[in-house]
């Protein structure tokens, strides 16, 4: 198992997403004490588990299966500034 701090885990956090698609999992830390274990969910992830998790309002459920070519086929945007600069506009704006 691997240990990340908060810090390190928002730092690194596709690196940790990587290893926990690897089949490692990720002990995550706040100032030296464990606060939660990232893991990967597998190959099935039970219904139910998804159905309480959306009847908690964590995640919507889809309505339709995702067609991956008709999105891989969308255009891709273009754009004068970066998209860290619309963030940080749009949270400004709040």
């Amino acid at each position: 198992m691997i240990t990340a701090s908060v810090s390190e885990l928002k730092n690194g956090l596709s690196a940790h997403l990587k290893n926990v698609l690897a089949g490692e999992s990720v002990l995550v830390t706040d100032h030296r004490k464990p606060i939660a274990i990232l893991q990967g969910l597998g190959n099935q992830f039970p219904e139910e588990q998804l159905a309480a998790l959306a009847a908690a309002g964590f995640l919507t459920l889809p309505r339709k299966p995702l067609a991956v070519n008709a999105f891989l086929k969308l255009p891709k945007g273009t754009s004068a500034q970066p998209l860290s600069s619309a963030v940080r506009e749009d949270r400004d704006g709040r």
